[in-house]
């Protein structure tokens, strides 16, 4: 268990020609901006699990009991790398997440439970 505060970050990216092409064995060229994106893992002792994105204004908590009790076999269908049609309304249920899923801040929730959810039932 993490018993520290871990930062990390990431430089943001742009690329302008061939995004698509590499996977073909193809160049691209692509370039580092200064951006980053910022991480920040803290330990907590009261049981939940909190998501905080002030740039787009979401902060979030679960129960992990609450998250551990929850039916993620649906996660097993389809192909792990996109999500299916019934898996997003199953995380919209999870998020709490009624209507308007499609803004940003919907989808953000959603991209987090989804790994999250993805990494626990691996472990």
């Amino acid at each position: 268990m993490l018993s520290e505060v871990l930062l990390v970050s990431a430089p943001g990216k742009v690329i302008l020609h061939g995004e698509h092409a590499v996977v073909h064995g193809k160049v691209a060229l692509a370039m580092a901006l200064n951006l980053r994106t910022f991480l920040r893992l803290q330990p907590h002792s009261n049981g939940k699990v909190c998501l905080n994105l002030p740039n787009i204004g979401v902060k979030r908590a679960w129960d992990v009991a609450g998250l551990q009790l929850q039916d993620t076999s649906f996660l097993e269908q389809g192909d792990a790398t996109v999500p299916t049609a019934e898996q997003v309304e199953k995380l919209k249920e999870v998020a709490g997440i009624t209507q308007d899923g499609a803004k940003p801040e919907g989808l953000a929730v959603l991209a987090f439970l989804y790994l999250y959810l993805s990494i626990c039932r691996k472990q």
